[in-house]
């Protein structure tokens, strides 16, 4: 037991927990979306609301949505830790020039572009 919790300690074991809870969020996120994708049925929202009934009253997936946050917040608490650790590690950061000529408009712009998609999803969803 106290080998595991000695590999959660390291840094390369926080790396770890962080990629698995963020395939969890994503896993999560295509499954939230793939149920979604019932309001495009053409039979006036009876498959939505029957995944609604569905989702809301299966008992596993009660347990799943609290699991969900706990997730979110070991990801975001262990991320805060690990940008922590590593600026303590090294505090200068790296340097870095940039180079005007190293990236296209297209990079530049794709950006701002997917920015203005996750606000309007939002705006929608919420």
């Amino acid at each position: 037991m106290s080998s595991k919790v000695h590999f959660l300690d390291s840094s390369i074991g926080r790396k770890v927990l962080m990629s698995l809870t963020g395939l969890f969020l994503c896993l999560f996120l295509i499954v939230h979306a793939a149920g979604n994708t019932q309001l495009f049925y053409q039979d006036e929202g009876l498959a939505f609301n029957q995944y609604s009934v569905f989702m809301t009253t299966f008992t596993p997936i009660k347990v799943v949505s609290y699991l969900l946050y706990v997730t979110i917040l070991i990801h975001v608490l262990n991320g805060f830790r690990l940008t922590l650790q590593n600026k303590k590690a090294r505090p200068v950061s790296y340097d870095a020039r940039k180079d005007p000529r190293s990236s296209t408009w297209a990079s530049k712009k794709y950006g701002t572009f997917r920015n203005h998609c996750s606000y309007l999803f939002s705006y929608t969803h919420g």
